[in-house]
């Protein structure tokens, strides 16, 4: 997205997509911390919006690095003990349901991953030629991905490696073996600015079905 403005602070029926995500599991999880890692320059922002929504879930606050990776491990140092859950602040759309199948299937095997099947025809491109992919093998990953809050925090401690796009790629590279849940169609990431329009939309429709 082209905006200077973060997308996490982007709006969705006028409130921020931060804000919606942490009400989720606020909803979901209400005795649960919170933790909100943001980059240094955001978090004044970010506390002027708790404010002016009257956002009175308790959290805390830390500023990232210069990778999601670096960023991750900086919020694990202020957590011990129990299940963690990671979460990306631009999917804003989990579901009570999804969020706590995640937690218990943690708790039992020590990490849960949410996935669902691909429904789009996947070719792989190399050097110029692209060959069919089979997708009943493939799973498009998403968030929450909750994890033994020791182990995960060890493999973070323990892989080199920066690069790594998600926890649960940091968790295998560890030697541990990630866990699938299913996950949720409407649990969908904010990337492009097209995402927006079908994001309110969705939002608008969720909050019909509550009434």
């Amino acid at each position: 997205m082209m905006q200077e403005l973060p997308k996490q602070f982007l709006t969705i029926g006028e409130k921020p997509m931060l804000l919606i995500t942490l009400e989720r599991f606020a909803q979901a999880l209400p005795e649960a911390d919170f933790t909100v890692v943001l980059p240094h320059e955001h978090i004044g922002l970010w506390q002027n919006l708790v404010k002016h929504f009257n956002c009175a879930i308790e959290h805390q606050m830390i500023a990232g690095g210069a990778t999601r990776f670096e960023s991750v491990k900086r919020g694990l140092a202020l957590i011990s003990g129990g299940i963690t859950a990671i979460h990306d602040g631009v999917r804003p759309f989990p579901s009570d349901e999804l969020i706590k199948r995640c937690f218990r299937h943690a708790t039992q095997h020590e990490s849960a991953i949410p996935a669902i099947p691909l429904t789009d025809t996947i070719r792989k491109v190399h050097e110029g030629v692209s060959t069919l992919v089979d997708r009943q093998y493939l799973r498009s990953v998403q968030t929450p991905q909750c994890f033994d809050t020791e182990k995960i925090k060890a493999a973070y401690m323990q892989v080199s490696d920066t690069g790594f796009t998600d926890c649960a790629s940091v968790w295998e590279a560890a030697g541990l073996r990630p866990q699938l849940v299913e996950g949720e169609r409407e649990n969908i990431k904010i990337t492009v600015p097209a995402d927006l329009p079908f994001a309110s939309w969705l939002f608008e429709q969720q909050n019909q079905r509550k009434l």
